[in-house]
Parts: structure tokens; sequence; C-alpha cells
């Protein structure tokens, strides 16, 4: 062995072999090259092209050489694949983007076609801190806090806004001629192959053929990846429209920009053009725009100061003009309007706050003791009235008289809004109305409903919704502490949670955020969109536990029960737990796929798809759940109070499991003894705020209040935790006294917070 390679190699080589070898085994230590033969050096030295010249040594050197080079190269290869994989990791950290669902447009932005039933981080958009994103039938955009747009998806023919670079294209052979059902097929499978050739001969891009679209020029694969819409750098967008075939962005100080197909006047301009790329509507520049949204062929804004307008087709009414025709027009352009039109039945009357738009229905919600108003097309009972009929002007919802409403949003059979309830600021009850076949109504067996039902798959959860999208098939909502539901079709995947069957007919918990996936933690949802059979969440950066935290914490709790169980006598309740307790306090470990999180099981969605609060379900009686890591309600991290409410949750925790332990009577030394098996350290002052607030109090006593607690909080559950909820409710509100912490009605389930749940 040559010197300076005999002492790298030989570390490896393992067993004598004659014939081929590979690199990866030379390295690896199942083969000696000084084993081999004179015609099996030969061999190997030809197969990587080396000089087959010299001695039996100066072959089997120059092998050994070759080899632990690339051995090196490959090490290094490896080395700098690590460092990118922790940069990736940390941009994702950082705040992203995911997708899931069909991709045969590119609509999901990760490079390919291919569809994803789990949520995918988009690559292009890690750490970009996108603010909010926007979905359309078949491509995507994202707004970014420094307010640049990105746009993909459409297969190339959408209105992306970006000027596409065209390929350079084959000249096309007049189409196939098909005759007939089976020959047309082979015909065009014929067609396809001579052309693909035709194309791949000449080194350029092949047109397509489809009996039902004909023949189509190729398009560039830039639309398979986000990217920046130039025209709109520096104009301060904060939120875009998508329609079908157009788009319409609306910047901080009202303006607004369209582009995309403009035959039926839908882009404001008062002309039929298209425009490939944003173009200032000037027709509206003297008003301050606050809100837009798009339909198949018309839009609707609304101004500062509450008056909407509307452009484009006006058929079935959903301009809400009070009429379907042009004044003046003629032909095909009597019931299109290519200027904004103020709609004369709300303007100067009632101040509109914001509109949504299906393909050919307006929801508009206005101030006011009527605050739903809805017009256009009735068909599948979308417009909430009660029947069928289509209005031509806006008409009130009867069914949200006098309610404070916080969002209304269209799908293309049905429409959705959400209900202020107290005790949440800015989140409530969510009603649906209209058809879903697929699910999209989230009640259950019911595809059909003239009249606005409340979703009680949020209400039985203890969940108030904050922010609702509709799609055609299948919807979103974040709950008031930023959790993600999902329902209706599943097709694709696009629902992204643990779904069995091709549909979900309730709402079902997303668990791919606020987790740790595959070592890399993903935020809290802060926008989502839905398209046609796809969805897309932007996240906050992550704020939750490390991965090892979450294991220390999950080897706490398993010691916490182990004591308990060794303390207690045989036959009681806690005896026999081994490693773990599956109390609905507890902030067990959760393992799903590659995924690790906090979380309590109660939350667990139904996988059969039914509702968890249907009868005979597990999740019958269920309230309040535990909840990930993340943003609460109020905007502040869960790490923000952690150190204080977690020591605390800790110290009532300890006090029921000796309880359960068959220690009726613990004492502090008790309650100590099993937070120091747990490795939590025993606050001397929170122990003793914890038995002063039980002292001389019956336990079932204690107990019944902690059930009373749950019970005004929508919750039911066991005896033992909710006992728990009583005794920490009175060390909570002792220590909010005397902190002059602000108090909260209807906190986490021990009394505290929404952040104090662990």
């Amino acid at each position: 062995m040559a010197a300076g390679v005999g002492a790298l190699a030989r570390s490896y080589l393992a067993k004598a072999t004659e014939g081929e070898v590979a690199d990866a085994d030379v390295m690896g230590g199942q083969v000696d090259i000084g084993t081999l033969s004179r015609a099996a050096l030969i061999l190997n030295l030809e197969k990587r092209g080396l000089s087959t010249e010299g001695s039996k040594v100066a072959l089997r050197d120059r092998l050994v050489d070759w080899v632990t080079k690339k051995y090196d190269f490959d090490s290094a290869d490896v080395a700098t694949a690590q460092v990118q994989a922790s940069r990736d990791a940390a941009k994702e950290e950082s705040g992203s983007v995911y997708v899931c669902g069909v991709n045969h447009r590119g609509q999901l932005g990760l490079g390919d076609t291919e569809p994803r039933e789990q949520f995918e981080c988009v690559p292009a958009l890690m750490g970009r801190a996108v603010d909010a994103v926007f979905a359309g039938p078949d491509f995507a955009m994202a707004v970014t806090e420094d307010r640049y747009v990105y746009a993909w998806g459409g297969g190339g023919q959408a209105s992306l806004g970006t000027r596409q670079p065209q390929p350079q294209r084959a000249t096309p052979a007049r189409a196939p001629v098909l005759e007939g059902p089976a020959a047309a097929a082979e015909t065009v499978r014929g067609w396809r192959e001579r052309h693909a050739a035709a194309a791949a001969e000449q080194g350029v891009a092949p047109y397509s053929f489809s009996p039902r679209e004909g023949l189509r020029r190729p398009a560039s694969t830039d639309f398979l990846a986000p990217r920046i819409v130039d025209k709109l750098r520096g104009e301060g967008v904060v939120a875009v429209g998508i329609g079908v075939n157009h788009c319409i962005a609306l910047s901080d100080g009202g303006d607004m920009f369209a582009w995309g197909t403009g035959r039926h006047g839908q882009l404001g301009t008062g002309k039929f053009d298209d425009a490939a790329e944003p173009e200032l509507v000037e027709s509206l520049a003297s008003e301050r725009v606050a809100a837009i949204a798009l339909g198949h062929s018309h839009t609707v804004a609304v101004t500062a100061d509450g008056v909407p307008f509307a452009w484009g087709r006006a058929d079935q009414g959903c301009l809400g003009l009070g009429t379907t025709a042009r004044l003046g027009a003629a032909g095909r352009y009597a019931a299109l309007f290519p200027s904004p039109t103020a709609l004369p039945s709300l303007a100067g009357r009632l101040a509109v706050r914001q509109v949504a738009c299906g393909p050919t229905h307006t929801i508009a919600l206005v101030s006011g003791d009527a605050p739903v108003w809805s017009w256009g097309d009735g068909s599948g009972g979308k417009l909430g009235h009660g029947d069928l009929a289509g209005r031509i002007e806006p008409e009130p919802i009867q069914s949200f008289l006098g309610e404070v409403v916080l969002q209304v949003a269209a799908g293309t059979w049905h429409s959705a809004c959400i209900v202020e309830q107290s005790p949440f600021v800015g989140a409530g009850i969510l009603y649906t109305w209209g058809t879903g076949l697929s699910g999209q109504l989230g009640v259950g067996s019911v595809t059909k409903a003239l009249e606005p039902r409340p979703v009680y798959g949020f209400i039985d959860r203890g969940h108030s919704v904050k922010f609702v999208a509709c799609g055609s098939h299948h919807n979103a909502a974040l709950t008031h502490d930023s959790q993600l539901f999902t329902w209706g079709s599943n097709k694709y995947g696009c629902l992204g949670a643990e779904v069995v069957d091709e549909f979900a007919a309730y709402p079902q918990k997303v668990w791919a955020f606020d987790v740790i996936f595959d070592g890399v933690g993903r935020g809290t949802p802060r926008s989502v969109a839905v398209g046609r059979e796809f969805t897309v969440v932007a996240c906050f950066p992550y704020a939750g536990p490390s991965e090892q935290e979450v294991i220390e914490a999950e080897q706490a709790e398993a010691l916490a029960a182990k004591a308990a169980a060794e303390a207690s006598p045989p036959g009681s309740a806690a005896s026999g737990m081994g490693g773990g307790l599956d109390l609905p306090w507890s902030r067990e470990l959760r393992t799903r796929g590659s995924a690790v999180s906090f979380a309590d099981e109660t939350e667990r969605p139904a996988r059969d798809g039914h509702s968890p609060d249907s009868p005979g379900s597990a999740f019958s009686g269920i309230g309040v759940g535990g909840r990930m890591p993340g943003r609460s309600l109020f905007g502040s991290s869960r790490r923000d109070k952690a150190c204080v409410r977690n020591l605390k949750m800790k110290v009532v925790a300890a006090y029921l499991l000796a309880v359960l332990g068959g220690n009726e009577t613990p004492t502090e030394a008790d309650v100590s003894k099993i937070l120091a098996a747990a490795g939590a350290e025993a606050d001397a002052e929170a122990v003793e705020r914890l038995f002063k607030a039980v002292a001389e109090q019956d336990l079932s006593k204690v107990l019944d209040a902690g059930m009373k607690k749950l019970v005004k909080i929508g919750g039911g559950g066991a005896a033992a935790p909710a006992g728990g909820a009583a005794a920490a409710a009175a060390v909570e509100e002792e220590e909010e006294e005397e902190e002059e912490e602000e108090s909260v009605a209807a906190g986490g389930m021990f009394g505290g917070s929404d952040d104090s749940s662990s």
C-alpha cells in the first residue's frame, strides 16, 4: 500500500473479492483492494477511465488514490449539504408558506406538478415574511411584510402579472383529424409522439393537443415557482383579489392595479382590453379604496367612506345595480359595465365594511342593524334568503338582524359569515348556507341550507372562529387561537388533515402547524387561502419549544407519573400506570408521522370524518381541549408567560397525582417530592398558595366547582382535572390581584388565560 494512502484505505478494507467493485464498497469496508488480482484491478481501472499501465502495485495505488479522492469529495458534499439544510431549517422557522392539494397547473409553487396530500413548505418563500396569501381557481399569490407580491401556478396561462419568457417554439403540424372516440385516442397519441420527437430533434419546445382544448402553444415553466410581480414593486400592495382570469391589487394608499382578461369589462378601465401586467385603475384614482372582491367576471370595491362600486358582467344581477343591462349599450355589450358604478341601493345609505364574491353572487358586510346583504345568482340557496331566487340588487339576510358580524365569505355554491360571540373579541360563531355536496357547509349530512346554520363542530369544541375562507369544494378556518381547521372535499389531499374519506362533513383539525416536523419547527398560521382543491397557508415564525425541549418535557412527565404510581398502594387509581398518564391537562408528546407536537388528545379530529361531538363518539362531551404552542388570541407567544404559568400547572398536577395515588390529604412535602421526581423545581411559594386555596375544603366540592367552571366555558371532562381547575383558579385569582394582571372571563382550563394552558 502506497505511503499516505494506505492508512486511510486500510481502515475501510475488510475482505477479498474478484471482479468489478463499487466505490462505496471499497470505502465502506466491503472490499479489500489489496487482495484483488491484476485482472480485477485492470477491469476496475477501465471502468473508471483510468490508465491500466504499470505494475500491479502501481495499478492498486492508482485505484485506491482515485477512490480515496472521490470519498473526500463526497464527504465535502455531505458537509455542505448539512450546512445548507441547517440554513434552510432556520429560514423555514423564521416564517414560511405551506401548500397541499392538486398541482397539475403548478398551483403549489413547488417547482413540479405532483399533488401533495400533506402540507409542504414552498422553498422559494422560506423566510420571506409572507403576510397574506390569496388563491384563485388554479394559481396563487402572496404578499410579504415588505409589500412584495409573488405569483405562481396557472399552468403558464393564468393572469400572474409577470411577463412569462416564451421558449423557442416548434412549428406545429396541422392538428390531427379525429374520427370517432376510439380512433381519436390513438390518433392523438400518435400525433403527440411524432410531434414531440420532431421538437426534440430541433431542440425546441413542443406544442400540446387535446380534443377539448385543441392546439396549445408551449409555455415557460417559470410558473412552477413563485416569482415577484415586478410592476407592483414599491406600490405598497396589501391585498390581492383573484378572479378566474383577472386580478386586482390594492395598495396601502387605496390605489387599485388591475391585469388579466378584460373582455367583460372586469378590469374597471372603461375598456374591454386585456392587460398582461398590472395597470392603475384610474377611474377610481380619486377615491381611497379599502376593500375589493372578485367573481368570475365581475369586481366589487368599497371605498374608505363605505361606498360600494361594481363593474364587469352583470349577468344574474351579481353587480347589484338593480339592472342587468347598461343604458345605451347593445348586443353583447349590454350586460357589460366596464367602469366602476356605485350601487344605488347602498351608496349614501349604509356604509359597507367588507365584500366577498362567488363566481356569480356577492355578499356584503355593512354597518347597521342589518349587517349582511347579498345579491346575484341565488341557485342552491347561496344568498341565504330562504329561497333559490336571484336578486339584482342588495337585500339583507334576515337571520343576522341585530347581530355583530365580523366577516363574510363566498364560495362557488355556498357562503359563510362569522358572528361575534362573547367573551372573545374578534372571533365568534361560524354560519354557512347554500349547497355543499362535498360537505362544504360543515354541518354533517346536510347538503343544502337555504338559510344560515351554525357550524357546531366549532361550538361544541369550545372554539371561536376569527377567519374563514371558502373555495369551490372545501373551506378553511382559523380559530381564536390560530388553530387551522379544514372541511369539504379532500380530493388530492387538499384538506391537509387526517381524513380517511373523500370528504369531511365536519371541521377537521390540521396538525401540521405549531409542531416540529422532521426536526424543523413550523409556526402558527397567520393567513390561509383555498383554491380549487388546493390550500395555501402562511405562518408566523416558529415560537414553540425546540425538539430537545419537547423530549425533556415528555421525560419529566413520565417520571412524575412513575413516581406517583410507585408511591401509591396496590390497586389504587394511580398504580400500574407505568410511564405515562393520559389526563386532559397533560402536555403529552404526540407523534404523527414525522411531526411531534404538544397537544391535548381531546382535540384530535375523528378519523372517519364524523363529528367529534356526535353521539357515541369518543369525543362526546369534551369541551375546551389543549392548545399547541404558538400565539394566543391576545397576540403574545406562549413563551411569554411559560415559566410562571407552567410551574403553577405542575404544582396542581403534582397535587392531583398524589390524590390519584391514594393520598387523600397530601402535604406540601408530598407535592414537592413528586415535583422533584419529575425534575421540576418546587417553588415553595406556589405550593403554599395551592394549599392555601384548598385548605379546609372538601375535595369533592372542589372538584364540583371545577366541573362547573368547565361547564361555563362549554366543557366537560374528568373530575380530577376539574378539581385542579378550581384550585388553580383560586391561585390564579390571588396572583392576578397581587400583580394587577388583566383578567379573562373564560380563560384556560385551569382558570388562567389561554396562554396558561399546559
